[in-house]
């Protein structure tokens, strides 16, 4: 029994981690979207895009906290005043 609170306990963190994920690299994708209205200089861009290209490939391998970190880190980017 408590095992299995144990094991119930961390897929319910994993699935937090996971919705965290989602919802912040929907986010981020549709703001550095072609086309999206930007004040950023294109190599800032292109520095957002490659952290969050690094994410998705982070989050495939299973390591969803380490892409959450990245994703935060392009969001800073993102929000950095020009």
């Amino acid at each position: 029994l408590f095992r299995q609170r144990i094991i119930t306990a961390q897929e319910n963190e994993t699935a937090q981690l996971e919705a965290i994920f989602i919802e912040s690299h929907g986010r981020l994708t549709r703001e550095i979207a072609p086309g999206a209205p930007t004040n950023l200089d294109r190599t800032t861009l292109l520095e957002i895009e490659s952290i969050v290209e690094i994410a998705e490939e982070t989050y495939l391998q299973g390591n969803t906290l380490l892409a959450i970190k990245l994703l935060n880190e392009a969001e800073m980017l993102l929000r950095r005043t020009p």
